[in-house]
């Protein structure tokens, strides 16, 4: 039985069980795919599962180390991930105008959003941009972009996941986390 493009792989092992592959993020600096495997004893039960995770996953937060060249840390970070960024897409485009502003930076499969510091108000208002400018991007990923001011992300980040807001949490070197 066949599966429709991005509903995962299912198969089953010269052992009798049954294995389904989901893929569950690409990393978006590396443009690796990070896969998700699920066993079971019958077709059915791993479809199931396979499902399930696919549903429960929406936003995620992924955390990158990246150098501090500069006083203007905002900047810094813009620049850092339009270069990242480039070599795992075809086009990026910073200071792109969209319905209500200007997005930081887009690329053909997200929109990204950059923040100095990731505290909640910034959050909120990034997440809020996001939202607007969604529109004028249909079907690409929304993310927020920064650094975290401490060790702990607000309790707000949670939220922006299951809405399928991504966060990227930059650190920059020689720093603490």
């Amino acid at each position: 039985m066949r599966r429709a493009n991005g509903e995962g792989t299912i198969y089953q092992r010269s052992d009798g069980r049954w294995c389904a592959q989901v893929t569950t993020s690409i990393d978006p600096i590396t443009g690796n795919t990070r896969r998700k495997t699920f066993y079971g004893r019958t077709y059915e039960e791993v479809a199931d599962k396979a499902n399930n995770h696919e549903s429960s996953r929406r936003g995620a937060v992924s955390r990158y180390e990246i150098p501090e060249e500069s006083s203007r840390l905002e900047k810094t970070i813009e620049s850092w991930l339009a270069q990242r960024l480039s070599r795992t897409r075809k086009r990026v485009e910073r200071q792109w105008q969209a319905l209500g502003g200007r997005t930081d930076i887009v690329t053909e499969s997200e929109v990204v959003e950059v923040k100095r510091l990731l505290d909640t108000g910034s959050l909120f208002q990034a997440a809020g941009q996001l939202l607007v400018y969604g529109d004028s991007f249909p079907g690409r990923r929304l993310v927020i972009a920064g650094c975290l001011h401490g060790e702990k992300l607000p309790q707000c980040v949670d939220a922006l996941t299951a809405k399928g807001i991504d966060v990227w949490v930059l650190r920059p070197k020689g720093r603490s986390a």
